[in-house]
């Protein structure tokens, strides 16, 4: 390989990595290394013509398109409601555009993908690394919340979520591979869920079945799919028993109270959350037009609060820009859909797996969000997305050839 492409690959791999660490930040403020990196490394590749910018502005309109009704609706908002979420509002503000901009441009335009892929991966094991490490040392790391683990995310419900499109990636990667080979996929699913465990996060365990049966059941694996109905029927069996608990504290507590309730929404949060989501309702049903702005929860005292943030994203995008930039979330799960129909049919039955389980995980996560303008909530999904993009191309990979755990082609 020449020193060029090393040098682009190793670029490629740690922006992405870096991406996957927000914790790591030269400033309070919700920018990080990775972010900084993201700035420079993109800049550098469009300078030396490695990003064929127009390409992708080109052949992704709809996208672009459907961000600008999202921003556009965020900036009419402030505007007609006093602007009340001033400079908090306007930095996020920025980091949408830097969504809706940079990411699509770099990980669809940038060179050596598979490198992009190998770094969403190491970025999943030191995730997983840190929260081991926090368990078994009693490490304090920013965002361990009452015994709930978030590696470097800053959140367990993030660790956890994010686990999700790595662990269909190292799945896919182990049903490929050789025997030998598939040792380290395995290892990558395993790791996955002992983070989703660590982190207590119920939204993320969801999140990881979800995407592990949807990738399954579009390749057909049904024995797989029986083993893993029954190694879950064993667990919850294995759990009600007393037999699994000791791993995390506050999920021990968590199952506990389920266990003595039977209900869900003696889990955790689940009422407030809910109760949340009705009075956003009411407001959004109240005025559709015009939202509250992007930080309008600021004023209400209780915006800082993880727990008092509406936990979904198109609801409390609604709420916050109105029925523009509602329009444009709608814009974009289309686009999402239309870019996966029409490509992965072109592709190895593998690819368009983890291109949907991809999707339909994205789409669980969205329900439980607050905004999405943290970079790291779209790395793996455009990961995925430049591989059936560079798959379905006439002169993408043929049917048959062996793929890494990162989905790329060797």
């Amino acid at each position: 390989m020449k020193k060029a492409n090393v040098l682009s690959a190793g670029l490629v791999f740690l922006t992405t990595a870096m991406l996957m660490m927000p914790v790591l930040r030269p400033w309070v403020i919700n920018l990080v290394y990775g972010d900084l990196l993201l700035f420079a490394v993109l800049g550098f590749f469009i300078v030396r013509g490695q990003v064929p910018v127009h390409s992708v502005l080109q052949e992704n309109r709809a996208w672009f398109v459907s961000g600008c009704f999202l921003m556009a609706g965020f900036m009419l908002s402030d505007l007609v409601d006093g602007g009340r979420g001033g400079a908090e509002g306007l930095f996020g503000m920025a980091q949408y555009l830097c969504v809706i901009l940079l990411i699509p441009v770099f990980f669809l335009g940038a060179p050596n993908p598979r490198a992009a892929s190998w770094g969403l991966l190491a970025g999943a094991w030191i995730n997983v690394l840190a929260a081991v490490l926090t368990w078994k040392y009693d490490l304090v790391l920013p965002g361990t919340v009452a015994g709930r683990l978030s590696g470097l995310l800053g959140n367990p419900n993030t660790l956890a979520k994010n686990l999700a499109i790595p662990l269909v990636l190292f799945l896919n990667g182990a049903l490929q591979a050789t025997a030998r080979r598939a040792v380290w996929g395995y290892a990558g699913v395993l790791a996955c869920v002992a983070g989703s465990v660590l982190a207590a996060s119920f939204g993320g365990i969801l999140a990881l079945g979800v995407g592990a049966v949807a990738y399954l059941a579009v390749l057909r694996k049904r024995r797989i799919l029986l083993a893993i109905g029954i190694l879950g029927v064993a667990g919850y069996v294995l759990a009600a028993s007393g037999w699994l608990t000791g791993l995390n504290a506050k999920l021990d507590e968590r199952m506990g109270r389920f266990y003595a309730y039977s209900s869900v929404t003696s889990l955790g949060s689940s009422e407030v959350k809910i109760a949340l989501m009705r009075e956003s309702l009411e407001t959004v049903l109240e005025n559709p037009f015009v939202g509250r702005g992007i930080k309008s929860k600021e004023e209400d005292g209780y915006a800082d609060l993880f727990m008092h943030k509406v936990h979904n994203w198109p609801l409390i995008v609604c709420e916050s820009g109105g029925i523009l930039s509602f329009a444009g979330v709608v814009g974009i799960l289309c686009y999402l859909v239309a870019f996966i129909g029409h490509r992965a049919s072109r592709c190895r039955s593998e690819t368009r797996a983890v291109a949907w389980a991809a999707l339909v995980v994205f789409l669980v996560n969205m329900q439980t969000n607050t905004h999405m303008y943290a970079r790291f909530w779209w790395v793996a999904l455009f990961v995925v997305l430049r591989m059936v993009w560079d798959e379905a191309k006439p002169h993408g990979n043929p049917a048959g050839r062996p793929v890494a755990p990162g989905g790329a082609v060797p």
